[in-house]
Order: structure tokens, then C-alpha cells, then sequence
């Protein structure tokens, strides 16, 4: 038999039940003990993939990961280059790869225009993932009669829902 309360309800002590229905945003983060001991797969996981390539930037395609959460959200790929910049008509095209498919509206570059440390981000046009979704970064240089950059430091970050 269920009964109505209509008002504020203060109770000392203990309130207890076998199950409660609380409204969206009614249980917010500060309501939730440190000590709470919730998994992490109940939690939405921000995850920042690093890829690094030391001396002259080369071609190449290294695997990110393979997404566990039931579905995520690809965040942001950027990249940097860390040691020596380009110089002349040398560039270095990045893209990001979900299942051997580009996930970007285009490639971004780095080019003699971008110093080191200067960071380039690529604009993302499908970030939606699903669970085993793969994750890569290719990496394709052009020497193009200049001198190529080296140390390229490339993130990306996403999000994985819960399981």
C-alpha cells in the first residue's frame, strides 16, 4: 500500500527501504561519499591515449585501443611535435581510424607553419563508438624537397559509457 507525503519530511536517524526511485539530477556528486565504493563500471571513463614517435616523424599506423564501454564518444585528437619543427614543404598529415575508417572531417597537418609545441587539433565528424570498435592513428609524412619534423606526440581522448 503506498502513501503520499506532501511537503518536506525530515527524519533523525536511519531511513531505510528495499528500493528507492529518485528523479534525474535529484543525487548529485557532492551527495556521494568518497568512500562509496561504486565501480567503475557504472561511471562514464574519460580516457587519454598518448602515441609518441621519437627522431624524424615517419609514416605509420599505431593502434589507440578497443573500446569496452557499451558506447562512448571520441572527444578530441590532437598533435604536436616535440623535438624539430618542419621546415620548407615537409608536412605531416594525421588522421584518427575506428575500424580502418577515418572518423575525421579531414586529415590535419603539420606543417613549417607550426612551431614545436604548437598544437594542431582535427575536427571530428563521426565521434560516435560501440563496444570493439578499434581506435588507430596513421600518420603519413611528406618530405616534399623540405625537412621533415620529428618527435610527434599525438592524443586522443574519448569517452566509454557504462558497461
Amino acid at each position: 500500500m503506498a502513501s503520499t507525503h506532501v511537503g518536506d519530511l525530515h527524519v533523525q536517524g536511519i531511513l531505510s527501504s528495499t528500493q528507492a526511485n529518485f528523479p534525474a539530477d535529484a543525487i548529485l556528486n557532492k551527495q556521494v561519499a568518497a568512500s562509496a565504493a561504486i565501480v567503475p563500471t557504472k561511471f562514464i571513463q574519460r580516457l587519454r591515449k598518448n602515441f609518441f614517435q621519437g627522431g624524424t616523424v615517419v609514416d605509420d599506423i599505431v593502434g589507440v585501443g578497443i573500446i569496452t564501454g557499451a558506447t562512448g564518444t571520441i572527444v578530441a585528437v590532437k598533435a604536436t611535435l616535440t623535438e624539430t619543427a618542419c621546415i620548407g614543404a615537409a608536412v605531416i598529415d594525421v588522421d584518427l581510424l575506428k575500424n580502418g575508417t577515418t572518423v575525421l572531417s579531414a586529415v590535419f597537418t603539420i606543417d613549417s607553419g607550426d612551431a614545436v609545441y604548437a598544437v594542431v587539433s582535427g575536427t571530428i565528424s563521426v565521434p560516435g563508438l560501440l563496444v570493439d570498435d578499434v581506435l588507430e592513428i596513421d600518420i603519413d609524412e611528406t618530405t616534399g624537397g623540405g625537412t621533415q619534423g620529428a618527435g610527434v606526440l599525438v592524443e586522443v581522448i574519448y569517452d566509454e559509457d557504462p558497461q
